[in-house]
């Protein structure tokens, strides 16, 4: 579990520790440790780790079926929910980095960054697993 009574590392000095395991197979270790538990909630429901683990696969092999591959870079077009969380790491599943745009970043920003990412993954209803992504 998190605590944030613990700093957060200075981002000028180098980490003292090195990280070998990614947040989607850490993420997949607490899904088979605790498959019923609350992994994210927000005011649409409840996901538990099982549902949101199963998930994030499913958008993983779909990315890949629609052509993502390791190292391209997904833009999403989200607000803060359990369908982002989703969708992150679906996306990390896929061997894929992702960006996160807002709406309310100015207009060039977001033009630059979609100008720059391979593929959009978006608000409304996609064909990447039938969800939403808020």
């Amino acid at each position: 579990m998190f605590d944030a009574r613990v700093p957060l590392p200075n981002p000028w000095e180098e980490l003292r520790t090195h990280r070998e395991v990614a947040v989607h197979v850490r993420f997949a270790e607490q899904a088979r440790r605790f498959p019923e538990r609350a992994a994210v909630v927000d005011e649409r429901g409840t996901w538990t780790y099982r549902e949101l683990e199963q998930r994030a696969n499913q958008l993983a092999n779909d990315l890949r079926a629609g052509g993502i591959c390791n190292q391209d870079i997904v833009a999403i077009d989200g607000a803060r929910c359990a369908s982002l969380v989703w969708a992150m790491l679906g996306i990390l599943k896929a061997g894929a980095a992702f960006v996160i745009l807002d709406r309310s970043y100015p207009a060039n920003l977001v033009a630059t960054c979609l100008t720059d990412q391979h593929h959009i993954f978006g608000r409304k209803k996609s064909h990447y697993g039938g969800q939403s992504a808020c």
